[in-house]
């Protein structure tokens, strides 16, 4: 089984944001093992529907000390333990996959992943959403 995650800033309803959404309800549960990152939590209706698909979506701002400080030192001191907590998260879940959107491929090289797994090629994603061939090539 494939271990896939999703890596995308947070759910407000946008393109990026519906692609990953239409993503996790096509692939199927049995051949991948699907979890979603977000940085940011924001209160969307993806959230809801995601969950009730059983996709495991974990928000990296949930674990922050003072997210919405405004304070240089405070956001500087959240900039490197959100980095931390995205270093654990990739050693506990220890993906095969990452498929990043938007611009957090700079927050994959910051978590120190093998450089096998931060290559994605979207040829995975389709194959695993439509099934059209059983080639797995990471």
């Amino acid at each position: 089984m494939v271990k896939l995650v999703q890596f995308i800033h947070g759910f407000n309803m946008g393109g990026a944001e519906t692609l990953v959404k239409d993503y996790c309800l096509g692939i199927d549960p049995n051949e991948v093992d699907l979890s979603v990152l977000c940085l940011e939590h924001r209160e969307s209706g993806y959230e809801e529907i995601l969950s009730d698909a059983g996709v495991k979506v974990t928000y990296l701002c949930d674990e922050l000390l003072l997210p919405e400080s405004r304070n240089v030192f405070v956001r500087l001191i959240n900039r490197f333990y959100r980095i931390y907590r995205l270093k654990k998260y990739f050693s506990r879940v220890n993906p095969d996959v990452v498929h990043t959107h938007l611009a957090q491929n700079k927050y994959l090289y910051l978590a120190g992943l093998k450089k096998k797994m931060l290559e994605l090629y979207i040829l995975i994603i389709i194959v695993l959403i439509y099934g059209k061939r059983k080639e797995k090539r990471i």
